[in-house]
This record gives C-alpha cells, structure tokens and sequence, in this order.
C-alpha cells in the first residue's frame, strides 16, 4: 500500500516528506511502529538521503530513536545501513541507544 501510494504521486518525494502537527514524516511513522516494508520503500523513494533519514520531530526525537525505542531491531538495522546517525540526542539529550535501553530493548541496543 504504502510503495502503490508513493508511486501513484509522482515519485513520493513530497508525499514522503510531508510531516504532521508533531513534526513526524511517514517515515518515522513506519520506524516507530516496526514496518520494515514500509521503511524500504521510504528509504528508496526519498533516494538514502541521510537529511530524510535524521529528520527529528518536534521533540527533537529521529526515525531511528522511534525505532530503537519500540524494540525494532530489523528497522534499526535498515536505517543504519542506511547512514542514521546513532549519535544524534533529541530534546532530553537522549540517543536512540538511550531509548532502547530505558524500554529494555538490549537486543535492540546491540544492533
């Protein structure tokens, strides 16, 4: 669905990037919730940019602390072969290993 709705708007690009109220894009959507396809097909419409790939929300927080907060190993695995900053801190000056580690996500924070 989320590959037909990127593809059916000219590329996705503006589609992909487009954040809500919270300052939250669909890919940090797909990451907090542990879509793995979803992401993929983000990634690739929004060609890896590592700016797509780091852009935080209103709380400062990346696709990859929503990810590495909900346990999402595969997701974090994909956004950091992708060029995710592990060492970027949202608003509490917490990391995405911060977050996984505070959820009690080890496997997560070994990734």
């Amino acid at each position: 669905l989320v590959t037909a709705l990127l593809q059916s708007n000219n590329g996705g690009r503006q589609l992909a990037q487009r954040a809500d109220g919270a300052g939250r894009a669909p890919l940090y959507e797909a990451a907090a919730h542990g879509h793995v396809g979803a992401v993929k097909a983000l990634l690739q419409t929004l060609d890896g940019s590592v700016a797509d790939i780091d852009n935080a929300d209103n709380e400062g927080r990346t696709p990859l602390m929503a990810a590495a907060g909900g346990g999402h190993t595969a997701v974090v695995s994909l956004l950091m072969s992708h060029g995710a900053d592990l060492t970027k801190t949202d608003g509490r000056g917490w990391s995405a290993i911060t977050e996984a580690a505070c959820a009690g996500h080890r496997d997560t924070t070994m990734a």
